[in-house]
């Protein structure tokens, strides 16, 4: 009876920390004390904004981070320090019949960052929704990563804090 019950205490342990791991994964960006204002999830990074809750355009914070998977590690952040948004981040908006596009552009060391998010009724063949990261050098795209997430939607907060440029 001692070792059923010293296994299943094991067993238990071990589920919790399976399930703790398995929670923090689903978001290696931001902390408990901060909000999502992107999550972008792709075959081996994590990129998204986080920001203090207390956010608006001029207080809290809003920062860029990208997390390499297979590294277990944060390898990028824009900007380094935490600022609020004010014009770092600039968001452009556009309204298509039935939808929306919008992107989140941001400089740094020369190269221009673009989170694009659009959502539209395609004729004929339903609605169509993506988000995606682009990082450009001038008009040379470097790299474009497609978010596999079906929730990697821009959030409410990122719409009320970032200057918007229509």
């Amino acid at each position: 009876m001692r070792k059923l019950l010293i296994f299943f205490i094991f067993c238990a342990s071990t589920a919790i920390i399976a399930e703790e791991i398995v929670t923090t994964e689903d978001n290696d960006l931001c902390s408990s004390d901060e909000q999502v204002i992107l999550l972008c999830k792709a075959e081996y990074k994590t990129a998204g904004i986080c920001a203090s809750k207390n956010l608006s355009n001029l207080t809290g914070f809003a920062q860029y981070r990208v997390f390499d998977i297979d590294k277990k590690m944060i390898e990028f952040v824009f900007p380094e320090k935490l600022l609020p948004p004010d014009r770092n981040f600039i968001m452009e908006t556009e309204p298509l019949p039935g939808g929306i596009d919008v992107k989140i552009k941001f400089s740094n060391n020369g190269l221009l960052y673009i989170i694009h998010e659009r959502d539209a009724p395609v004729m004929g063949e339903g609605f169509e929704g993506f988000s995606k990261i682009i990082v450009r050098n001038n008009e040379k795209i470097l790299e474009s990563i497609k978010c596999l997430n079906e929730d990697s939607e821009i959030r409410r907060a990122g719409y009320d804090s970032f200057f918007t440029q229509d």
